[in-house]
């Protein structure tokens, strides 16, 4: 027989939808071997982190959970010691380090890994129209959250003539209000090449269980 029934389509389509699932499994495993290195730990999400799961999910073009700080730094700024301090805050912090993936039943759950890339861009200001340029590079930064492909978290350094900023872009899926705060402390520490807080950070999957 040389002529496909519907039911024989729609066998088909489903092996071959679990295929290709398992292909792009497979693919973003080896992507996380690659590049993130070894999990340490999995955990499901918190029902606050599945509400803003679902809202993200219906509308994918909210950006109602991005999250942009923007701190303004006097005087002179070692760049490279910034990137360094910002490195270890995410090394010190799992949340930092958290990867989402769902499974073959659609549920999702987060992964810590030993390490995760952390963009940090550099950026120097010499135009005369210095503030629409930043206003450029702000928008660029906000728009490269996304958690479907798991950005979420990022740095942007600035010079311009008068001072630099440190420009933080974040998903809030990874923290709430109060978290914000001691990661800037410990970057801060970090920079003034202090320890940073003594007390270990909380695992954060003592929240969930």
């Amino acid at each position: 027989n040389n002529y496909f029934t519907g039911e024989d389509f729609k066998s088909y389509f489903t092996k071959r939808l679990y295929q290709l699932f398992d292909e792009i499994v497979s693919e973003s495993n080896d992507v996380k071997e690659d590049h993130l290195g070894t999990i340490l730990d999995t955990y499901e999400l918190t029902e606050v982190q599945k509400g803003m799961l679902y809202h993200i999910l219906v509308d994918e073009d909210s950006d109602q959970y991005k999250v942009q700080l923007t701190f303004n730094i006097q005087g002179d700024l070692d760049v490279d010691k910034m990137k360094q301090a910002i490195l270890k805050t995410v090394e010190k912090h799992e949340i930092l380090r958290t990867f989402f993936i769902s499974d073959k039943n659609g549920l999702f759950h987060q992964n810590i890994m030993r390490y995760i890339l952390t963009p940090i861009n550099v950026e120097d200001l010499k135009e005369v129209n210095s503030q629409e340029q930043l206003n450029r590079l702000k928008a660029y930064e906000y728009q490269q959250i996304n958690i479907e492909n798991n950005e979420l978290n990022r740095f942007l350094i600035v010079k311009s003539k008068e001072a630099y900023k440190l420009i933080w872009t974040f998903h809030h899926i990874l923290m709430d209000g109060w978290s914000y705060s001691t990661v800037i402390q410990d970057i801060s520490l970090y920079y003034d090449g202090q320890n940073a807080l003594t007390e270990a950070p909380t695992p954060f999957k003592s929240y969930v269980e």
